[in-house]
């Protein structure tokens, strides 16, 4: 006597197609939701974390959601590379990406304020590629980690941010 018992189960070619495009569906819809409010916290992210006046919030802008063959990701590392080179620097920090910071800046100017400000307008303007001023930088960028910080966000709460999806 066998201690398994053998089941089969009739079903046809249509259950199966349906079966596996209503996965499909749930999929692509998880992951739509998990990347737009993964969008919504690394935009939240990037904007707590400016502190020159008059950005534009270029940076956070650039981190969208976009279709994968998978499913939907945020920030598209070749889109990041081409309309916000910079993404890294303030990411990891330039250390950390091993970039050349102590180099001199190419001439600009830093508006408002002086264009070559004292050390009580720190931070008081932002640079500018026009005007005759050019300094090497004595500190490196520090890494902001708004990936790391919405990442600790994010995955954490993956359950009830997609507690509603049927």
């Amino acid at each position: 006597m066998s201690d398994f018992i053998n089941v089969t189960i009739k079903t046809n070619k249509d259950f199966y197609k349906n079966t596996i495009k209503g996965i499909d569906i749930v999929g692509k819809k998880s992951t739509y939701i998990l990347a737009k409010e993964t969008e919504r916290t690394i935009k939240a992210k990037i904007k707590e974390s400016i502190k020159r006046p008059g950005s534009k919030g270029t940076l956070a802008d650039a981190f969208e959601t976009y279709m994968t063959l998978n499913g939907h990701g945020v920030g598209k590392i070749s889109y990041l590379n081409k309309v916000v080179p910079y993404w890294r620097h303030q990411e990891y920090g330039s250390e950390a990406i091993g970039a050349n910071w102590k180099h001199r800046v190419p001439k600009g100017r830093f508006s408002p304020g002086e264009a070559k400000p004292d050390i009580d307008a720190f931070r008081s303007g932002r640079w500018i590629g026009n005007g005759n001023y050019s300094f090497i930088p004595k500190n490196p960028i520090p890494a902001k980690n708004y990936i790391l910080k919405t990442l600790a966000e994010i995955l954490p709460n993956i359950k009830n941010i997609l507690k509603d999806v049927k």
